[in-house]
């Protein structure tokens, strides 16, 4: 029997030679779509349901409700909306109605009122700050304890001023700088109290736990419990010091 010509195990064995070959060649998903162009297609879950794909992680599919899937699906097509035995998710559904309500409603003036507010001493608003303080507002279908990275970054790109790409940065500054966690798809504000009640109900809730996510989330902890102490100490250390700042 023939051997792959990468690893050299039987071609049966090496699908994952072939996927990486793909990959080199084609590139993934992510890099063929532009994340604001809308529904890329409906991709069904192992349960007969059909959502809608707003964008890619690498190769995974994020969902208008906030659920993730990973390629290959277990199917695919352009809208099964007009498939009277179709399903389509009931959450995905109610995120597209919203958005377009979103884009379509025209206040009393007649014109489209701005998406934010500028701030009082007459700047911008600043978009690491709005990334921080409306993460949660923007909530995944999926888990409502959750804030939506593709619903974030949809909203906020209607800041004045802002772009896609200036929000995604700065999503991703907030993960580089732990004020965010983030969980394929799903961001959250990087606090001791909500850290501990993601690992509460990874533990309680899921039958099976997430232990990189639960790891994740006691390794922030520790850094913020480090961060706490020191603060703290920073004072005495000034005054013991024989000086102050």
């Amino acid at each position: 029997m023939s051997l792959c010509p990468t690893c050299g195990n039987h071609n049966y064995l090496c699908q994952q030679c072939k996927m990486d070959d793909l990959e080199d060649r084609l590139g993934l998903p992510s890099e063929h779509f532009d994340a604001d162009a809308g529904i890329v297609c409906w991709v069904e879950d192992l349960h007969g349901d059909w959502h809608a794909s707003m964008y890619f992680e690498g190769s995974q599919h994020v969902s208008a409700c906030g659920e993730i899937f990973e390629t290959p699906v277990a199917n695919i097509r352009h809208d099964p909306r007009r498939l009277d035995r179709a399903h389509t998710c009931d959450d995905c559904i109610a995120r597209l109605e919203a958005e377009d309500e979103d884009d379509e409603t025209v206040p009393d003036g007649g014109g489209f009122a701005p998406a934010s507010e500028l701030r009082a001493d007459g700047g911008e608003v600043d978009i690491y700050e709005w990334v921080l303080e409306n993460v949660h507002e923007y909530s995944a279908g999926a888990d409502s304890r959750w804030g939506s990275r593709d619903n974030l970054v949809h909203q906020g790109r209607k800041l004045d001023g802002a772009s896609k790409d200036d929000v995604q940065k700065a999503i991703t500054r907030a993960v580089d700088n732990e004020d965010l966690i983030s969980w394929h798809g799903l961001l959250s504000r990087a606090e001791i109290d909500r850290l501990r009640e993601i690992v509460r109900i990874e533990h309680e809730e899921h039958e099976i736990t997430r232990q990189i996510l639960v790891g994740k989330c006691n390794k922030l902890i520790a850094t913020k419990k480090r961060e706490r102490a020191g603060e703290s100490a920073e004072p005495e250390a000034a005054i013991n010091g024989g000086e102050t700042a």
